[in-house]
């Protein structure tokens, strides 16, 4: 099999890792956006800036804590499922924070989200690397990347422009819904795979042919 046969991308696999890479993107959207909604959600709770800060510590704190976790997690169970869970997180946690009428519940629902995104990065490298060919893993990493950078100017820039914060939050509930949703797809399984399912059997990375003198 020539180097241009290997190196073509299954339509399937290009979907697959678009929906992983996006949500790195949505990750950084809901990392900065509290900053666009500072005086809302300051005259909202009645406090003070200080206190307002810890809104995007909470989520930090919660990303940060659960990277090696989640490494293990990939390796244990597999990255659809994984992801899957992990966005139905960041929605539980989106409406929290979009319902909070206590600073309390902002706290927790920020940290929900910052768990549930916190996969997100690790799972689109994982989801990458399952996958594309490998002489295009450097390149789609750094697409990754740039999409988190996207997201960042978009939930800056972007949701500065939409509605106050009353209605605001409740539109990143809906994006981490719509992610959730279509990575429990069902999907075939994999004989003999610890994990039941294949990562992405519909779009397994394709390679050379075995013989039959090599089974």
């Amino acid at each position: 099999m020539n180097q241009t046969a290997q190196d073509r991308i299954p339509p399937a696999a290009l979907a697959a890792w678009m929906l992983a890479a996006s949500t790195f993107l949505y990750a950084f959207l809901q990392r900065v956006s509290p900053s666009v909604m500072v005086e809302d959600l300051m005259a909202g709770f009645g406090v003070g800036g200080t206190v307002l800060g810890n809104l995007s510590a909470f989520y930090l704190y919660a990303y940060a804590a659960l990277q090696v976790p989640l490494g293990m997690l990939f390796d244990r169970f597999g990255v659809r499922r994984l992801m899957a869970g992990s966005m139905l997180a960041a929605a539980a946690g989106s409406a929290i924070f979009a319902a909070a009428q206590a600073i309390e519940m902002a706290y927790l629902g920020r940290m929900l989200i910052g768990a549930g995104v916190a996969c997100t990065f690790v799972g689109a490298l994982t989801v990458t690397a399952q996958t594309m060919p490998p002489a295009r893993f450097a390149m789609l990493a750094g697409i990754v990347q740039m999409l988190g950078m996207v997201g960042a100017i978009f939930g800056s820039a972007g949701e500065a422009r939409s509605s106050p914060w009353a209605g605001s939050p409740r539109r990143p509930a809906s994006r981490s819904t719509s992610s959730c949703a279509t990575g429990l797809a069902p999907r075939r399984r994999r004989p003999g795979s610890r994990t039941g399912c294949a990562p992405w059997p519909a779009c397994a990375r394709p390679g050379p042919a075995r013989s039959s003198a090599s089974r």
